[in-house]
């Protein structure tokens, strides 16, 4: 096709109409109001729809305020039209993220030419589309394209050859894309049991066995990106949900390097995959090799990206199983202070906040450096603020809430706050006879829990607890940790270590009263 006669169609069309001025934010052609609204929103200095009204229209303006909606409103589609022209290219992203920016783009440009009966310009571009569609995997944007071009062909052109060639690519997309939808069905019926919980179901392991069963022929046939990544997905899961780590860690690796040697980058697999790694390494406890994946999983993954902060929070989980406290300080000072840590979802933002109760008990009995309690403002750290915005781990009852219960004990301990722990834990041990089953993933906090019911027993007393509470300790040491998925954050700190670090907290505090509290110049 000839792409001059498009270019010539495309000018003679708009030709037609008055053509406006593009606004684009950040420009010098830009209205002023919607830069300065542009820059106040970036740098945080507007916290809502009152306040910026207040700011452009006086003190008598609100959210409601008609001239302030309408401001609001071409704001809006000058930011929408802006989004349309940032150069892919000078983004940190693989190579299939930044050509997808750029095919799906292009791809809606073409659907208006065509829209618009401007059906020569709009066959030049999508055939330069088909072939970047395919070679970056995406079946979906060429299925579509190939669609209407072909029919060009048949019904404007009379090219049968051309239509042909296009006829047998439509049929081929068509299949792929069959076969991706079934991979990722297949997945989203096992994934969404994992989603709001923590719980040990070994019975997904059957499922995602059947699931792999059922896509491994045509994986085999096919080295798709999305077959691959749903279908390697599954593949894991079948050893995850039973905690076979010795046999899902290689899994893992053969994922990362299927998509390593893709003829495009496919960084964020590869992340998910490392991901696997990583958990897998901390529960062999082959430390070194978890901390090596970590940084080969940061390496690849955009700063800012819910990889980027995932990875980080594994990081931190291995660094509280090796016992490298400020090493995982470090990592939480390093989050809690980027500005991209705001829009993670509430279950991500509650598990920071779990890290950061952890750290509070660390720094306060000298296992991180005193200076650490200024520098994250920790001192100020208040258990039932903590408490409170665990709204969505309380939800689940037998998996998520477990560490939150947990650790209320152990802080009202390290503060010396026995009458309170006294009323607490009633209500504690017939939460674990009802929630947390000795059966499940579970048994290691349901032996946890155990350990913690000895506390007034003992009457608080170090030498007595540690004699009371070997035997449960003993059982915990028997069962491996649970890391797969959200089961982790049951246990950032594996329970026996916790066990240890609480019995020199006992010997070395005198009883205070219940309202006490530890000063922070006394911490560490």
């Amino acid at each position: 096709m000839d792409s001059f006669k498009a270019l010539q169609q495309i000018s003679e069309h708009l030709n037609k109409y008055k053509i406006k001025q593009v606004h684009v934010l950040g420009n010098e052609n830009s209205d002023g109001r919607f830069n300065e609204f542009y820059a106040l929103l970036h740098e945080g200095k507007l916290k809502n729809d009152d306040e910026a009204a207040r700011h452009f229209y006086g003190d008598k303006a609100n959210k409601q305020s008609e001239s302030y909606r309408k401001f609001k409103s071409q704001y809006k589609e000058r930011l929408l039209n802006t989004f349309v022209f940032i150069d892919a290219s000078n983004l940190t992203l693989s190579d299939r993220q930044s050509a997808g920016i750029v095919l799906h783009r292009d791809w809606t440009i073409a659907t208006l030419l065509q829209a618009r009966s401007l059906g020569y310009a709009y066959v030049v571009i999508g055939e330069r589309l088909i072939a970047e569609a395919i070679k970056f995997d995406f079946f979906d944007i060429a299925l579509d394209i190939i669609t209407k071009v072909k029919g060009f062909y048949a019904t404007q052109i009379g090219d049968k050859k051309k239509y042909e060639y296009y006829n047998k690519l439509h049929k081929h997309c068509f299949e792929i894309i069959g076969i991706e939808n079934r991979a990722r069905e297949l997945f989203e019926l096992i994934r969404i049991n994992y989603v709001k919980s923590a719980r040990f179901q070994p019975e997904q392991a059957e499922a995602a066995r059947l699931a792999y069963a059922e896509l491994k022929p045509h994986m085999e046939k096919y080295d798709t990106f999305n077959l691959h990544f749903f279908g390697r997905a599954i593949e894991l899961m079948q050893y995850a949900c039973l905690n076979k780590y010795a046999e899902l860690l290689p899994a893992a690796q053969a994922m990362a390097d299927f998509f390593k040697q893709k003829s495009f980058e496919c960084r964020p697999p590869m992340a998910s995959a490392l991901q696997t790694k990583l958990m897998c390494c901390i529960a062999l406890k082959k430390f070194e090799e978890g901390e090596q994946t970590a940084i080969e999983c940061l390496e690849i993954s955009q700063e800012g990206s819910l990889n980027w902060f995932k990875t980080l929070e594994l990081q931190t989980i291995l660094y509280f199983h090796t016992g490298e406290y400020q090493k995982a300080f470090d990592i939480y000072d390093k989050v809690r202070k980027h500005g991209d840590k705001k829009y993670l979802q509430q279950t991500y933002q509650e598990t920071w906040l779990l890290i950061e109760a952890n750290l509070y008990f660390l720094i306060s009995n000298g296992h991180i450096a005193p200076l650490s309690i200024e520098t994250a403002n920790l001192g100020n750290f208040k258990l039932r603020k903590f408490l409170n915005g665990m709204d969505t781990y309380s939800k689940d009852k037998q998996g998520l809430n477990i560490p939150t219960l947990i650790l209320k004990i152990i802080l009202l301990l390290s503060e010396k706050r026995e009458d309170e722990i006294n009323d607490y834990l009633e209500a504690l041990v017939k939460y674990r006879q009802r929630y947390v089953s000795p059966n499940s993933s579970a048994y290691r906090s349901n032996e946890f829990i155990k350990v913690l019911e000895q506390l007034p027993k003992t009457n608080f007393n170090a030498k007595r607890f540690e004699a009371a509470t070997k035997q449960y300790i003993k059982n915990i040491r028997l069962v491996p940790v649970n890391v797969f998925e959200d089961g982790f954050r049951l246990e950032m700190a594996p329970y026996d270590v916790i066990w240890e670090l609480v019995l020199p907290v006992m010997a070395s505090k005198t009883k205070t009263t219940k309202s006490s509290r530890l000063p922070v110049s006394q911490a560490a």
